[in-house]
């Protein structure tokens, strides 16, 4: 049986003043791959990423999400669509779950799935903590569980091995899996090779 398109990138350029960070880009994704993109620091992986979650806009090219184009469609598009940041700077005055909330409620989601999020990343302990006072690695997983709780079918996870010790790696690999279960579709960026080869369907070199 085939599996539904998600994700469709073509010709795909990104162009910073005189220095082109990505060009001619192509992209698929269907429903339920985990799709790892792979390469050193500074390849790319990011702004691939930025484009597609539309924080960051092409200087040409196309980029859908279930049928829905990033520049025509921008209210389906993003309701599709769900992103991790690669980086942890939260000095907000919000508790965990405060700030997991925030983005629930604009969402719609329930208080339930906000704490089952929390405990999915091993937060409970800290779901009455301020986030500026959390760790890398805990801030990260912070961010994963927002990603957690959203409805979107394509989920992109920006570096999230970031700060995370071999406990914590081994457990975002069974969450990950598990996104797959669901039929979730998982695009995600790291510059470790044996974790992109070990959990995703594909591995796209990029920067090399």
């Amino acid at each position: 049986m085939e599996r539904k398109r998600i994700l469709t990138m073509k010709n795909v350029r990104k162009r910073y003043k005189k220095r082109i960070a990505i060009d001619d880009f192509h992209l698929t994704a269907d429903e339920g791959e985990l799709i790892a993109l792979y390469g050193p620091n500074g390849a790319g992986k990011s702004t691939i990423i930025k484009m597609i979650s539309g924080v960051t806009q092409p200087t040409s090219g196309v980029i859908k999400v279930n049928g829905y184009h990033l520049q025509k469609h921008r209210k389906q598009y993003a309701q599709n669509v769900s992103y991790m940041p690669d980086d942890f700077q939260l000095q907000q005055r919000l508790t965990v779950v405060e700030f997991l909330q925030f983005y629930a409620n604009l969402r719609g989601v329930s208080q339930q799935s906000v704490l089952t999020s929390i405990e999915q990343v091993g937060l409970s302990s800290k779901k009455d903590d301020y986030v500026s006072t959390l760790s890398k690695g805990m801030g990260q997983r912070l961010l994963l569980a927002q990603v957690l709780f959203s409805q979107a079918s394509l989920l992109l996870l920006d570096e999230p091995t970031n700060g995370l010790d071999d406990e914590w790696l081994t457990n975002l690999k069974t969450i990950m899996l598990e996104l797959k279960s669901q039929k979730k579709t998982v695009i995600f960026s790291t510059h470790l090779h044996a974790f992109a080869t070990e959990i995703g369907d594909r591995v796209v070199r990029i920067g090399e």
